[in-house]
């Protein structure tokens, strides 16, 4: 994992969103490769694709703790991956 931390965070607590691409998540090309990668897919297919296509969220929103204003977050990464993490407070 990768250990991320966040400091002159005002709130004690935060709401933690996750979001990926990788080989699994938000990656209509390999959807588009599972389907036997189409030249001209049809509307389903497109409609796949497009779903496929949409950022993902990793599980649901989490309440966090904030210590000092750090927080501190252990993210597991795939190779060949970005994620985008949303703290609201």
């Amino acid at each position: 994992p990768v250990q991320i931390a966040l400091k002159g965070i005002p709130a004690k607590k935060v709401t933690f969103t996750h979001y990926t691409i990788d080989s699994k998540h938000s990656n209509s090309y390999e959807v588009w490769k599972k389907m036997g990668s189409p030249q001209n897919p049809t509307t389903e297919q497109i409609t796949i694709l497009e779903k496929a296509g949409q950022l993902a969220m990793l599980g649901k929103p989490k309440k966090l703790s904030v210590n000092n204003g750090t927080l501190t977050l252990d993210i597991a990464l795939e190779r060949q991956a970005v994620s985008l993490l949303k703290l609201d407070w």
